[in-house]
């Protein structure tokens, strides 16, 4: 018994893994992330980088889960994370769900990149969305 797909303990939970390239520095970039299956609720988001980045005091990057709705046209933040530290390869980095991260079926998700300052290329990473089904 377990907490997947096929068991309900508490309860139905899909996972959505995502390669994404990297991004050249000074460059914002939104991508597809998914499209709900069902209504449900973002459980848990974090990204894994497959380089590692050294620290730097001038570079912080800005990424977030943004669901744009069924018309695309949405700005809600459903997790968000700050990176401004160095970024060991495949460390986890756990970003922060926002109350009300709630999405109906059919809702396009997408991850939204912004660079702060001078700074750093985003990283190859891997986005990882928990989500449980409502």
């Amino acid at each position: 018994m377990g907490q997947c797909s096929q068991a309900d303990i508490p309860g139905n939970m899909l996972t959505f893994t995502l390669a994404c390239a990297s991004v050249a520095s000074q460059t914002a970039a939104t991508r597809p992330a998914f499209v709900a299956p069902a209504a449900g609720t973002i459980v848990s988001v974090y990204t894994l980088a497959t380089t590692s980045q050294a620290s730097s005091t001038n570079a912080t990057q800005a990424l977030q889960l943004v669901n744009v709705g069924a018309a695309g046209a949405g700005t809600t933040v459903l997790a968000s994370v700050g990176v401004t530290a160095s970024t060991a390869t495949l460390v986890p980095k756990a970003w922060t769900a926002v109350s009300g991260n709630t999405l109906a079926a059919g809702d396009a998700v997408t991850w939204v990149h912004a660079v702060g300052s001078t700074g750093v290329d985003q990283l190859d990473r891997h986005l990882v969305v928990k989500y449980m089904l409502t």
